[in-house]
């Protein structure tokens, strides 16, 4: 993990007490203190330790990605990543997206919802696991979020300023 120092909120990505960016998986993951304020309850208490916290941060953010890397050609991946550290426009939404999937990652044990299988072992049954994973990967609010900010577009997209700078 190597979050990036920059608090200056007129040079993007940036730091916040609610949500930091990571330069090494390069995405951003709400804190402590934001899920607290933004989702109601406390991380730390709900899931036992400081480590798994983090760790719930990481993966609520990393199935945000994810979902947008679903509705991406490969072509536009980098680039919306790139948007979403550097578009400033787009920043209090995608905070707004990591606070509901946080919410529903709590309340609907969505964290675990992708690692079934559909077996049971028991009965000698298998469930059809797109039942199983379905469009449950991600909360409603998050998607509607996601779809009406465009980066769920799954079309050709062009631009002209992307450029790997190091900064993101």
């Amino acid at each position: 993990m190597a979050l990036i120092t920059n608090t200056d909120s007129t040079i993007l990505p940036y730091n916040t007490d609610y949500m930091v960016y990571d330069l090494d998986r390069q995405m951003y993951i709400l804190t402590n203190e934001g899920v607290r304020l933004l989702c109601g309850f406390d991380l730390i208490e709900a899931t036992g330790n400081e480590t798994r916290a983090e760790l719930a941060r990481y993966e609520v953010s990393q199935d945000v990605y994810n979902f947008i890397s679903m509705y991406s050609l490969n072509k536009t991946y980098n680039y919306k990543v790139w948007l979403i550290a550097k578009d400033e426009s787009l920043r209090p939404l995608f905070q707004r997206v990591l606070a509901d999937q946080m919410r529903y990652y709590k309340a609907s044990g969505a964290g675990s919802l992708k690692e079934q299988h559909g077996v049971n072992i028991e009965k000698g049954k298998a469930l059809d696991i797109s039942a199983i994973r379905g469009k449950v990967l991600i909360s409603a609010s998050s998607e509607i979020i996601l779809m009406r900010s465009g980066l769920l577009y799954t079309g050709h997209m062009y631009y002209t300023d992307y450029s790997d700078d190091g900064t993101w």
